[in-house]
């Protein structure tokens, strides 16, 4: 756990495995964080086979004062969570900044959000900047949003996934890569191969859900109902 007093950490060259937090609610199996003004570094950090009820590898959760999150060359694998976000998990708060690059998040499984997980919306006035960048979501595994789910963003400030991959994840309803509940921005990306058994084999944008696409390739996805989308 990093304490909200602990404002400005970096953890480099290391790996979180085997942790478990598996009573109701109980959040980040691997990792847990609330901010407070803080500037959190993860480099070269593997986060694999930990279990929790939220946030099966690390689970973070952003102040309303602003925080910074950037993960670089970081692997989610193997990750758990009885309910949301099997692999990585996160709550934004009131003016987040957020990077995910050159990672890898892959093998994990959640009841929703196999891969990530985004939630919250920015305090009234705030801003958010969420980012996932050259990584690659890959054969994890849900009944919703085996990849990606998303409920976070704005039509002013959308989440934004861009020059990556998200390719043979497999959800056993909705959005066999993607599940989008927020404004998400989909930028030369590729979802591949992904599968869901009822609709969205590879996104499924829910009611009030927006999104955006450019210059992506959809290619091989697979569902009952709207195969691609």
């Amino acid at each position: 756990q990093i304490l909200s007093s602990a404002t400005n950490v970096s953890l480099i060259g290391m790996s979180i495995r085997g942790g478990r937090k598996t009573q109701t609610f109980n959040e980040g199996g691997g990792l847990y964080w609330e901010g407070l003004n803080s500037h959190i570094n993860f480099h070269d950090v593997t986060f694999e086979g930990n279990t929790a009820y939220y946030g099966g590898g690390l689970y973070l959760v952003y102040s309303s004062n602003g925080d910074v999150i950037d993960m670089d060359q970081v692997i989610v694998h193997a990750n758990r969570a009885t309910a949301a976000a099997g692999g990585l998990g996160i709550n934004f708060g009131g003016y987040p900044q957020f990077s995910l690059r050159n990672s890898q998040v892959y093998s994990n499984t959640a009841y929703e959000g196999g891969g990530i997980y985004f939630q919250g919306t920015p305090e009234p006035f705030g801003t958010l900047s969420a980012q996932i960048q050259n990584t690659q979501i890959y054969s994890n595994t849900a009944s919703l949003s085996a990849g990606f789910e998303n409920h976070s963003g704005d039509t002013a400030v959308p989440v934004v996934l861009s020059n990556s991959h998200v390719y043979h994840n497999q959800a056993g309803y909705y959005g066999g890569a993607i599940g989008n509940y927020g404004a998400l921005d989909i930028v030369s990306t590729t979802l591949a191969a992904n599968s869901a058994g009822l609709r969205g084999g590879g996104l499924y944008d829910y009611e009030g859900g927006q999104v955006n696409i450019e210059k992506s390739t959809f290619s091989d996805n697979i569902a009952q109902f709207g195969g691609g989308r």
